[in-house]
């Protein structure tokens, strides 16, 4: 038995037990049928033992009482009191000075330890008062923890094989032992299935909505995919307008480099002609003023000089110009 059982079983017998007392309580206008458990205890244990006492006292002074009580309390309703005895005690008739008040007997009072007549003992009994006392003795005294043992965990069938052989106030304590612990037995089975039941309803629920969040899961990856596939797509076309762009302004600067090319090109052409033009010239300039065996002046080299220099600026400040 797991602890939630034993817990739920051990509360149902407090609250048997709380109510059966509080019946004899009402029964035996003891007045304590709304007080707490403890004080109904305490009320009738008093009750029982007096009782008991009571009704041996009376038997020892009347010889006539069909029924010899015992004075000692029966035993316990436990697994070692359900083993087969030797000697079974006798039935116990109780004692009318139970409620304690005199009892009419054919329109006569009795005295308070009186002791009654066989047919009104029967009559007595049949009011089941000594189920009563037996009941409340067993109430008083039962261990929740071994009723649970016993009828719930070990079952029912030892218990029943066993009721033959008890006497008749311990078959009826018996009895309604049994029976509570059968309608216990029987809570407790409704009280988990019905857990079972919201636990399954509680499971199903759970996988509905595991089931929607991975409907829901999906579309979400889905509508995901789709607008990342939009993102790539938009940064795809950027990617290849800014390719164009930069393309169409990399050939335009390639058009601007070629055509700066060429005419460096051409300076570069008209230079080698400046340049075989001002050779040709030294050339000439140094056959026309050529004497036989006659050195040049200094004059004559200043000057021959100076016009080349000044030509050279004119060529090169011409080259610049086209250049820039």
């Amino acid at each position: 038995m797991s602890d939630e059982e034993r817990k739920f079983a051990l509360k149902e017998l407090e609250s048997m037990k709380r109510n059966e007392l509080r019946r004899l309580s009402r029964v035996h206008n003891l007045g304590v049928g709304n007080e707490p458990n403890e004080t109904i205890i305490e009320s009738l244990k008093p009750y029982a033992v007096d009782y008991i006492g009571e009704y041996q006292e009376s038997s020892d002074s009347n010889s006539s009482t069909v029924a010899t009580p015992i004075a000692q309390t029966p035993p316990l309703l436990s697994p070692t009191s359900l083993l087969p005895q030797q000697q079974q005690p006798p039935i116990l008739t109780p004692n009318p000075s139970l409620r304690g008040s005199a009892t009419k007997v054919s329109g006569k009072k009795r005295a308070r330890h009186e002791s009654p007549s066989p047919d009104e003992g029967m009559f007595i009994f049949r009011k089941n008062l000594t189920f009563d006392t037996e009941i409340t003795r067993w109430l008083i005294d039962i261990d929740m923890e071994d009723l649970v043992t016993r009828f719930v965990e070990n079952g029912l069938t030892e218990d029943w094989r066993l009721i033959e052989q008890l006497q008749p106030a311990h078959m009826m304590a018996m009895g309604l032992s049994i029976a509570k612990s059968i309608q216990l037995e029987n809570r407790i089975k409704e009280h988990f299935n019905k857990n079972q039941i919201s636990t399954k309803e509680r499971l199903d629920s759970f996988e509905d909505l595991l089931t929607q969040s991975q409907i829901t899961m999906n579309e979400l990856q889905s509508q995901l995919t789709l607008e990342i596939d939009e993102k790539f797509a938009q940064l795809h076309a950027k990617v290849d307008e800014n390719y164009a762009q930069i393309n169409t302004q990399i050939g335009e600067q390639l058009t601007q480099f070629n055509a700066r090319l060429e005419s460096l090109e051409n300076i570069a052409s008209k230079l080698e002609q400046n340049v075989g033009r001002l050779e040709n010239e030294i050339s000439s300039i140094i056959v026309a003023n050529q004497r036989p065996r006659i050195m040049l002046s200094y004059d004559e080299v200043d000057m021959i000089a100076t016009r080349t220099v000044n030509l050279w600026k004119k060529e090169t400040f011409y080259c610049k110009s086209v250049a820039i």
